[in-house]
């Protein structure tokens, strides 16, 4: 038990350095100016762009990516993102909605973007997981609507992912089986 406890203590520690690295405070959004995924989607995207995180293709790449299937989890948050990980840096774009955005016919409150850079691959499938886990919860998801600043929502999620790091109930082959949905697809 003890054995296991460190474990777990050790990649709470990782997850939280490795969600810091990919947060910038301009690209942290409280706002109610967007109703529906695909005004969400360019305005996230277009200031990923913006701040040189991507090139021009990412907002179509990621508008394909999101009419293949929805990044929509749980009825609750989306998380968006490019088909090709090509992005200069690997960046998580922020916007929190109290009013809510119309995804699929679902008015979700959270949306989290990821700018993934091709050699980040790996941290990328960590950080979707990691944020999977900690936001499966709409309660404690609607702690993180709450926040005011991405200071202040770091600090929320990261309280969050540390709650849900020993619960072995909630991993990725537990998300898929809960989505009905594949490994690869869900990524």
């Amino acid at each position: 038990y003890a054995l296991q406890q460190c474990l777990q203590e050790k990649e709470g520690k990782q997850q939280k350095k490795l969600l810091r690295s990919v947060f910038h405070e301009k690209l942290f959004f409280k706002t109610d100016e967007y109703q529906d995924k695909h005004s969400v989607i360019r305005f996230m995207a277009d200031n990923i762009v913006n701040l040189n995180f991507a090139d021009d293709s990412f907002t179509d790449s990621v508008l394909k990516r999101e009419a293949m299937s929805s990044t929509c989890f749980f009825d609750t948050f989306a998380i968006p993102h490019a088909i090709e990980m090509n992005a200069q840096k690997t960046m998580l774009c922020v916007l929190l909605s109290e009013k809510g955005i119309l995804w699929d016919n679902i008015k979700i409150h959270i949306v989290l973007m990821i700018a993934v850079q091709q050699k980040d691959r790996k941290k990328f499938m960590k950080i979707y997981s990691t944020i999977i886990q900690a936001l499966w919860d709409k309660e404690k998801a609607a702690k993180l609507l709450k926040s005011q600043t991405l200071q202040e929502f770091m600090e929320k999620l990261l309280k969050l992912i540390e709650t849900n790091i020993d619960n072995p109930e909630l991993n990725i082959q537990m998300m898929c089986s809960e989505l009905a949905m594949s490994r690869t697809l869900l990524y």
